[in-house]
Protein backbone atom coordinates (compact mmCIF):
# COMPACT_ATOMS: atom_id res chain seq x y z
CA UNK A 1 0.00 0.00 0.00
CA UNK A 2 1.56 3.32 -0.93
CA UNK A 3 2.46 6.00 1.75
CA UNK A 4 0.75 9.32 2.45
CA UNK A 5 3.50 12.17 1.51
CA UNK A 6 1.98 14.70 3.85
CA UNK A 7 0.89 12.66 6.77
CA UNK A 8 2.98 9.19 6.50
CA UNK A 9 -0.71 7.25 6.50
CA UNK A 10 -1.70 4.86 4.19
CA UNK A 11 -3.45 5.55 1.11
CA UNK A 12 -6.16 3.17 0.24
CA UNK A 13 -7.06 2.77 -3.56
CA UNK A 14 -9.76 4.95 -3.69
CA UNK A 15 -7.09 7.61 -2.82
CA UNK A 16 -4.67 6.48 -5.18
CA UNK A 17 -7.24 6.71 -7.93
CA UNK A 18 -8.24 10.36 -7.13
CA UNK A 19 -4.66 10.58 -6.87
CA UNK A 20 -4.52 10.15 -10.32
CA UNK A 21 -7.51 11.55 -12.01
CA UNK A 22 -7.34 15.34 -9.99
CA UNK A 23 -3.63 15.09 -9.13
CA UNK A 24 -1.76 13.47 -12.13
CA UNK A 25 -2.15 10.51 -14.07
CA UNK A 26 1.84 10.54 -13.95
CA UNK A 27 1.74 11.02 -9.96
CA UNK A 28 4.29 9.03 -7.59
CA UNK A 29 3.66 10.63 -4.52
CA UNK A 30 0.70 10.00 -3.18
CA UNK A 31 -1.82 11.59 -0.36
CA UNK A 32 -4.27 9.44 1.91
CA UNK A 33 -8.50 10.79 1.54
CA UNK A 34 -7.88 13.23 4.36
CA UNK A 35 -4.83 15.20 2.98
CA UNK A 36 -6.42 15.07 -0.28
CA UNK A 37 -9.56 16.95 1.64
CA UNK A 38 -7.39 19.20 3.42
CA UNK A 39 -5.75 20.32 0.03
CA UNK A 40 -8.53 20.56 -2.36
CA UNK A 41 -10.37 22.10 1.11
CA UNK A 42 -13.00 19.83 0.67
CA UNK A 43 -14.34 17.19 2.57
CA UNK A 44 -13.85 13.61 2.41
CA UNK A 45 -16.65 12.56 1.66
CA UNK A 46 -17.32 14.81 -1.16
CA UNK A 47 -14.17 13.08 -2.47
CA UNK A 48 -15.85 9.34 -2.15
CA UNK A 49 -18.77 11.07 -3.80
CA UNK A 50 -16.32 12.46 -7.14
CA UNK A 51 -15.03 8.91 -6.87
CA UNK A 52 -18.36 7.18 -7.50
CA UNK A 53 -19.05 9.61 -10.10
CA UNK A 54 -15.68 8.72 -11.80
CA UNK A 55 -16.09 4.92 -11.47
CA UNK A 56 -19.83 4.97 -12.94
CA UNK A 57 -18.86 7.50 -15.69
CA UNK A 58 -16.39 4.38 -16.62
CA UNK A 59 -12.77 5.98 -15.29
CA UNK A 60 -10.98 2.67 -14.36
CA UNK A 61 -8.40 4.40 -11.71
CA UNK A 62 -11.45 3.58 -9.10
CA UNK A 63 -11.92 -0.66 -7.80
CA UNK A 64 -15.33 -2.11 -7.62
CA UNK A 65 -17.37 -1.13 -6.04
CA UNK A 66 -17.05 1.98 -4.13
CA UNK A 67 -18.36 1.89 -0.41
CA UNK A 68 -19.74 5.33 0.91
CA UNK A 69 -20.37 6.50 3.98
CA UNK A 70 -22.56 5.50 5.74
CA UNK A 71 -23.58 2.46 3.06
CA UNK A 72 -22.34 -1.30 4.21
CA UNK A 73 -18.69 -2.19 3.69
CA UNK A 74 -17.85 -4.72 1.86
CA UNK A 75 -14.47 -7.07 1.52
CA UNK A 76 -13.87 -5.12 -1.50
CA UNK A 77 -14.79 -1.64 0.02
CA UNK A 78 -13.04 1.01 0.31
CA UNK A 79 -11.38 0.05 3.90
CA UNK A 80 -10.20 -3.73 2.82
CA UNK A 81 -8.52 -3.33 -0.20
CA UNK A 82 -5.40 -3.02 0.44
CA UNK A 83 -3.98 -5.88 -2.47
CA UNK A 84 -6.69 -4.18 -5.39
CA UNK A 85 -3.98 -1.08 -6.44
CA UNK A 86 -1.34 -3.98 -8.28
CA UNK A 87 -4.46 -5.81 -9.37
CA UNK A 88 -6.23 -2.60 -11.26
CA UNK A 89 -3.62 -0.54 -12.10
CA UNK A 90 -1.72 -3.02 -14.35
CA UNK A 91 -4.95 -3.36 -16.56
CA UNK A 92 -4.62 0.34 -16.80
CA UNK A 93 -0.65 0.01 -17.93
CA UNK A 94 -1.61 -2.50 -21.10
Amino acid sequence: MPVCKACGGGVDSVALGLNYKIVSREAVDFLCLHCLAETFRTTESALLVAAERFHRAGCRFFPDPIVLPGEASTEAGVSSDSERPAEWLSGLRQ
